[in-house]
């Protein structure tokens, strides 16, 4: 019975850092789009955007002398 006074302490800090720690990620907005990470996958790997399709080109530095 003594262990209750002990364990139900701490499984209220636990609730406290899980409640504190969900809202802080609602704030921060990491669950304002749930849909775009799922549609990636139904997107067609073919379709890529316009900067994929350049071809990359070389950065050139303007101070080399070649």
């Amino acid at each position: 019975m003594d262990i209750l006074f002990l364990l139900i302490p701490i499984a209220i800090g636990f609730l406290i850092i899980a409640l504190s720690v969900f809202f802080c990620a609602i704030r921060d907005g990491q669950y304002d789009d749930m849909e775009s990470q799922g549609l990636k996958v139904i997107i067609d790997d073919k379709q890529q955007t316009q900067a994929e399709k350049r071809p990359s080109q070389a950065i050139t530095n303007p101070d080399d002398s070649n």
